[in-house]
């Protein structure tokens, strides 16, 4: 007994020494992610300084060139009264009028946005990892495996630190992790079907043994979904966070009217009397709601009368307004969903992703500030999700539209749970 005594400490001790080194791997590579994330902030940072410093530069000599200019003007005025005088040109500007030039610089580039999106979409997979119970942990991570403990070996070497491969980078992994995560089961494609059949064929014995296995299995399995996951969600559920929206009229372009106390939008040939404001759109037939978000969960619908040439997303409060860059989703501050003749397409940052198009009437749209998503759904009997942005907000986003063709319309929708 004092040997079986011996032997079990000897176990316990190599057990807890292999488990130590794997959870060191898995610090080290968070570590050295989080250290590439800081590099690369760091890295936008300096391009963004160079850029100002730049433009300073430019705006220093421009200055230095007015000065002579003005000072040339000054000596011929005192030489009014002679030939020379009335012999002199000077080569001035025309009168102009425009808005200053106030460059926005932001540490939101394409990489930096890319370590930060992965960063709250690892989090919150591991934080719903760590709900489950220990033993349910390896079907979530291995769905449809069953896999032994690693026996402990006779003469235990610790593993030295493994490296990972170069091509195995970490936005391929965590696109893989978060597609396997947003889409259906394997098992219901009918090409995994089909070769189902063929293996039950073969053998009909161990396909039922199989069959009791999983069923077991089932029981003590929850695996982790997001709601782009699911095939539909009870709206009942969506309404407990449903929100009150009216659109902005200082931020409506002139070709859109508003009406119903400020929660229908029809775009119109025929331009309204609005006041040339800073907050106006002066480019893309687009309008913001009054109110943003920063926190919490949110949900709103949309009823659109034609899905054709609309769009719809959130933005930030400082979008531009003005130039061609102003609409939705061809800039770092906004996300849409539009809808362009028959194709849907998802837009951030004028990078587009084509979606199947569920051609819906109503469109729901939940927002989780804290876990930085916004889900849309085709709003029916159920409300069924057709794409998730997933996006660390980094201040408050509001609900923003575009639409296009003369009549079209979309309307706030007014919830009642």
């Amino acid at each position: 007994m004092k040997e079986q005594q011996t032997k079990l400490k000897e176990l316990a001790t190599t057990r807890k020494r292999i488990l130590e080194v794997e959870y060191r791997q898995i610090r080290e590579a968070i570590d050295r992610d989080e250290k590439e994330a800081m590099f690369a902030i760091d890295k936008e940072q300096e391009k963004c300084q160079s850029k100002l410093v730049s433009l300073m530069k430019k705006f220093n000599e421009n200055i230095e060139k007015m000065n002579r200019t003005k000072s040339e003007i000054n000596i011929l005025l005192d030489q009014s009264q002679s030939l020379t005088f009335l012999k002199a040109s000077v080569d001035l500007p025309s009168v102009v009028n425009f808005e200053p030039y106030n460059p926005r610089m932001t540490v939101e580039g394409k990489e930096v946005i890319a370590y930060h999106s992965a960063a709250v979409a690892l989090k919150e997979w591991i934080t719903k990892l760590m709900e489950q119970p220990a033993e349910n942990r390896i079907f979530v991570l291995k769905p449809g495996n069953q896999f032994p403990i690693p026996p402990l070996l006779q003469n235990p070497q610790l593993p030295h630190p493994r490296e990972y491969p170069r091509e195995y980078t970490r936005d391929f992994a965590v696109s893989q992790e978060m597609s396997r995560m947003n889409s259906p089961s394997p098992a219901c494609t009918p090409k995994t079907k089909a070769l189902g059949a063929k293996q039950k064929n073969k053998n009909p014995n161990k396909d039922l043994k199989d069959h009791k296995d999983r069923k077991d299995q089932k029981s003590n399995t929850q695996p982790l979904s997001s709601p782009a996951a699911q095939n539909f969600v009870k709206r009942s559920e969506l309404l407990k966070y449903g929100t009150i929206l009216n659109f902005d009229v200082r931020t409506a372009h002139k070709r859109i009217s508003l009406s119903e106390n400020n929660t229908k939008a029809t775009v119109s040939d025929d331009p309204a009397h609005y006041p040339d404001i800073p907050l106006r759109f002066s480019v893309c037939s687009q309008v913001l709601c009054t109110k943003g978000f920063s926190q919490g969960r949110h949900y709103w619908e949309i009823k659109m009368s034609s899905n054709n040439f609309c769009g719809l997303g959130l933005a930030y409060g400082r979008i531009d307004r003005k130039g061609p860059a102003s609409r939705l989703g061809r800039n770092a501050e906004s996300w849409c969903v539009e809808w362009f003749n028959v194709k849907l397409s998802a837009w951030h940052n004028s990078i587009e992703t084509v979606l199947a198009n569920p051609n819906p009437s109503r469109v729901g749209v939940l927002l989780d500030c804290d876990q930085g998503s916004a889900t849309l759904y085709n709003v029916q009997d159920r409300a069924i999700p057709f794409h998730t942005f997933v996006f660390p907000f980094t201040e408050a986003v509001y609900p923003a539209f575009w639409i296009f063709s003369n009549g079209s319309s979309v309307s706030l929708c007014k919830l009642i749970n």
